[in-house]
């Protein structure tokens, strides 16, 4: 194989400046080679620069096919650009002495962004060659001479720009994708999920903003009519999830009653005490309340880190009953459940001398002494309506329990 006087090597000419984006474009048939230079580097222009570019030199022999790019002033062995920073398009000319078949090749030297893509457009058939994939592809070439029109176009298309935006809560969907094309063109985007299901599919040119992303792993693939295919991956990330939750030391007490409150909440940084009875809020880690009045008693821990927040709730009932708890030092091993028509109490062996039932407001409702040392049923027939307190004792010790009519 023969090599015509024009090549890479006057590369040489720029020696003094970093050899960056870098396409050398070969044709090789009949025998001889040529080949010609594409190049992006900060300062150079679509015009003619002494520091940057180099005119071709056309060999004598009428058996060598020439490759070349042209610029306003005339044909170049070297192009050199500013800077990749845009989708740019290039047009490639020959010069065929013979008609037959011909190999075009192209070799990258620097480093293009990995996101890049260089495609080789055949402008006779209309058909897309990868040069990062397949650097080299056959052609057959008529005859041509260095005024016939441009018989290739090289496309550089410059990678999209991806920018994520986090979650702002944990669990919330408000995460996003910004997808920049720089380039000129349309793209064909599918965003997919970690699992395969489409999120979102469409047809852009400049900027698209898709919302609504949970915390996970995504896939992004962008396509265009070149065949300029690219698949990048990323992650929408969340902070770490604020969980609510707090301990009563009663869920029992009488009206004055204290009750204790220990906050158990995690990855939180202030928090707010609802105690349910129209007080005042705590903004207190753990804190005590004091209830002055009876009933059921909804109490809400907010608990916060500035930006995101979870709650919990726990009931409380207040009763007027006195010293009536639920956490007795000495209880009786006994048990008692409804099924919303009768209470039945099993005795499981001890010795219960006497049941009482009590309203909410601490009135006595009912009161016997059991017959039976095994278990007792009770009719609620003739009970009042709603929460029942049904204290169960023996002679050193008694359990209550709370219970619906």
């Amino acid at each position: 194989m023969k090599f015509a006087l024009t090549s890479f090597f006057a590369l040489l000419l720029v020696s003094s400046y970093a050899v960056t984006d870098v396409l050398k474009v070969k044709i090789a048939g009949n025998s001889y080679t040529d080949e010609t230079a594409i190049r992006f580097i900060q300062g150079a222009s679509p015009q003619f620069d002494g520091n940057f570019d180099a005119w071709k030199l056309f060999s004598g022999n009428p058996n060598v096919p020439s490759i070349f790019t042209k610029c306003s002033s005339g044909e170049l062995s070297i192009n050199a650009l500013g800077l990749m920073q845009i989708d740019t398009s290039i047009d490639i000319y020959v010069k065929i002495p013979v008609q037959g078949n011909y190999t075009i090749t192209g070799d990258e030297y620097g480093i293009f962004n990995t996101g890049n893509c260089i495609m080789l457009e055949d402008l006779q058939t209309g058909n897309y060659f990868d040069l990062r994939s397949t650097t080299s592809y056959s052609f057959s070439l008529n005859a041509s001479t260095v005024n016939s029109p441009a018989r290739f176009k090289v496309h550089f298309r410059v990678a999209a720009v991806v920018t994520t935006t986090d979650a702002t809560c944990f669990g919330y969907n408000n995460g996003s994708v910004l997808i920049q094309n720089n380039g000129l063109i349309n793209w064909t985007y599918s965003l997919n999920d970690s699992l395969g299901n489409n999120i979102s599919s469409n047809t852009f040119n400049q900027n698209i903003n898709i919302p609504n992303l949970y915390s996970g792993n995504y896939e992004l693939i962008t396509s265009d009519i070149t065949g300029c295919a690219r698949t990048s991956n990323f992650f929408i990330n969340q902070p770490a999830q604020i969980i609510s939750d707090f301990l009563i030391s009663d869920s029992i007490i009488n009206i004055g009653g204290s009750v204790q409150f220990t906050n158990l909440s995690t990855n939180a940084t202030s928090y707010q005490w609802d105690f349910g009875d129209a007080s005042p809020l705590s903004n207190q880690v753990n804190t005590n309340h004091i209830y002055t009045s009876t009933g059921l008693f909804n109490i809400t821990l907010t608990s916060t880190d500035g930006a995101c927040s979870s709650s919990s709730s726990k009931i409380i009932t207040v009763t007027g009953l006195t010293g009536l708890t639920d956490n007795n030092s000495e209880t009786v091993d006994v048990s008692a459940y409804s099924d919303g028509n009768t209470i039945f109490v099993s005795h499981n062996g001890a010795a219960v001398s006497l049941i009482t039932i009590y309203d909410l407001l601490g009135n006595l409702v009912f009161i016997t002494v059991p017959e039976n040392q095994e278990k007792t049923i009770l009719s609620l027939e003739l009970l009042p309506r709603g929460i029942l307190f049904v204290e169960i004792s023996s002679q050193s010790a008694k359990s209550i329990f709370k219970l619906y009519n």
